[in-house]
């Protein structure tokens, strides 16, 4: 794989941003580079966005005729949600779709947005809070189906890339067997045991609302397991964890 073409869908405002990816794995963290997703995702924060790989490309010219391709047909099926500017590919009119009066703004702030939108105190602070938006999650994935269905009613392009999405996923699935390794949780002198991951996921989701990512999961049961506690990243939010360790194994 030499690339692929990806959708991001803002969960809040419905907004669809289409892009391409040099990559010979696709990674749902990556959300886009361009002018205005950027400036949504300083705005909103990673956390309100959601992502689907919608085609691999072999090639460099592959991977731009793909991105000209889907980003057409996303503008033409949604006008209103699509918020890509270019046509894509390299080269050509970088603001196709941009409204005139649009042009001049957004390159003079392209620079300062790249720049800041990482830094920026509202950028965290609306990081933390879209942590709360995860009830919008049904409502954006079915935008998500509803647009590739669009898109996938072209009989040549559904050919061309069902066998290679087919390759890929079944290629790349993801190590499930820590799931079921048992492992052990403490805080303030409680101790519970669990006969698998799964069961300690489920059980800090539902006592704690917490529920780590897989690689924050990992680093916590290696904390643990050389007896290092739980720290929040942020003072309030999850203080009732602090002191926590979970590790695997019944210690």
């Amino acid at each position: 794989m030499y690339g692929y073409i990806y959708m991001t869908t803002n969960k809040i405002t419905g907004s669809l941003y289409v892009g391409k990816h040099k990559a010979p794995k696709y990674d749902p963290r990556y959300l886009g580079s361009g002018a205005c997703i950027c400036k949504e995702l300083e705005q909103y924060g990673p956390s309100a966005f959601c992502n689907e790989m919608l085609a691999i490309a072999n090639s460099k010219d592959e991977l731009n005729e793909l991105e000209k391709e889907w980003i057409a047909k996303i503008h033409s099926a949604f006008p209103d949600k699509c918020v890509n500017f270019a046509v894509g590919g390299d080269g050509g009119n970088v603001y196709a779709y941009a409204p005139p009066e649009m042009m001049e703004r957004f390159i003079k702030t392209m620079t300062e947005i790249n720049r800041q939108r990482c830094s920026s105190p509202a950028f965290k602070a609306n990081q933390a809070k879209n942590m709360q938006i995860r009830y919008q999650d049904a409502a954006a994935r079915e935008l998500q189906s509803k647009v590739v269905q669009e898109a996938w009613s072209d009989a040549e392009l559904r050919e061309q890339q069902s066998e290679r999405l087919k390759t890929y996923y079944s290629s790349h699935k993801k190590d499930q067997s820590y799931l079921h390794k048992p492992c052990s949780f403490s805080l303030n002198g409680m101790v519970k045991h669990f006969d698998s991951v799964k069961e300690l996921r489920e059980f800090l989701t539902s006592e704690y609302g917490y529920a780590p990512d897989r690689r924050t999961f990992h680093k916590l049961m290696e904390d643990g397991a050389m007896g290092i506690p739980y720290k929040p990243f942020h003072k309030n939010k999850f203080a009732q964890l602090a002191g926590m360790r979970i590790c695997y194994g019944f210690n």
